[in-house]
């Protein structure tokens, strides 16, 4: 039965770890209780703030309307085939979990996207990704309810529009829709993809110690298990974790720039750190920029930016607003020395 609660603090709920209360706030764990919810914020006419586990909004004041918390759980096999498989999860899944889940039930494909927090409804909408794997090379359909008409429909990897951290529902879907479950499309046999330098360059150095102990070939060792392990390591050495110091992980995006754009920045700065993107285009690494501008560790007025990542902004006991000014400084100083313009990663609420 749906229970709705009146000025709820959120801050436990986000991993900033900001004061803020909900006007109103209420947990969904079955399709039942989120049309319940629509309707019963429609007939108050409020807005519908939908909410996973916190790890990619800053909420920037307190937030009119109803939020809704997603635990819909559920990981289902859906179909199969000789050498595939399309697993649904429900939308208040973990996203870590789904990912340790289906390597012990060796479902490949998702090792590359250990340790990402979050929940698997939110995943679509940023198109999640990292070391070179994003959710859509994944994805084969989601389930949505439309918050006006409380109508349910499924929808493609088409209707979904995915980009770089980008998504139909980043774009003109946002706000029109809660993702209640996910279909994703795994594989039975490893597919290793071990591209992305920073993965790579791990591995090459584990494969040497494994080497000289064993005296074995690369290929007899490397499991997926082992991806998502390399993975996790490399995420928990760089990243700081918010239980320690508040964050949201990567506060901005990686600029994309053309592949013409990139050879004259390189001669102003050699070491600079770029991606493949597409054919025309590149990524260049946000943390260098950032880190080259002379921010990394900078603390300010109970904020700062991460020791060890510059991408990362962390909360110290300071304020929403404060986050946003470093955050505003710190694009101003990138626009004037790189002549590019970060774009903030977290969905902020005002």
């Amino acid at each position: 039965m749906l229970s709705v609660e009146k000025n709820v603090s959120l801050k436990k709920l986000h991993t900033f770890n900001f004061e803020s209360k909900a006007e109103y706030f209420c947990i969904i764990s079955s399709k039942k209780e989120l049309s319940e919810a629509l309707v019963w914020g429609k007939e108050r006419d409020l807005s519908i703030i939908v909410l996973g586990k916190g790890s990619n909004v800053l909420f920037a004041n307190d937030i009119r309307g109803l939020v809704v918390q997603i635990k819909i759980m559920g990981i289902e096999l859906f179909s199969q085939d000789k050498d595939n498989l399309v697993v649904n999860i429900g939308a208040g899944e973990d996203w870590h979990q789904l990912v340790i889940k289906t390597l012990d039930m060796g479902w490949y494909g998702l090792e590359n996207l250990s340790l990402i927090p979050g929940s698997v409804g939110a995943a679509p909408i940023q198109n999640i990704g990292a070391y070179g794997v994003e959710l859509s090379d994944r994805f084969d359909s989601l389930e949505v309810v439309d918050k006006t008409t409380g109508q349910y429909k499924k929808m493609n990897l088409e209707d979904c529009q995915f980009g770089y951290r980008d998504s139909f529902f980043k774009r003109s879907g946002q706000d029109q829709y809660v993702i209640v479950s996910v279909n994703l499309r795994l594989s039975l046999k490893p597919n290793i993809c071990i591209e992305y330098p920073a993965l790579k360059n791990e591995i090459m150095r584990h494969h040497m110690q494994i080497e000289m102990k064993h005296d074995r070939n690369f290929e007899d060792y490397l499991t997926p298990k082992m991806i998502s392990d390399i993975v996790c390591f490399i995420r928990r050495s760089k990243l700081p974790d918010p239980m320690v110091a508040p964050n949201a992980g990567s506060f901005f995006k990686n600029p994309i720039v053309k592949s013409e754009d990139l050879l004259g920045l390189k001669k102003l700065y050699p070491d600079i750190i770029s991606y493949n993107f597409c054919k025309e285009n590149m990524k260049i690494s946000a943390g260098y920029l950032i880190e080259k501008a002379g921010w990394k560790g900078l603390k300010r007025g109970g904020v700062g930016i991460d020791e060890r990542q510059a991408l990362v902004l962390v909360n110290l006991g300071g304020s929403a607003q404060d986050i946003l000014s470093l955050a505003n400084e710190i694009q101003v100083s990138i626009l004037e020395k790189f002549g590019m313009t970060l774009e903030i990663e977290p969905r902020v609420y005002r």
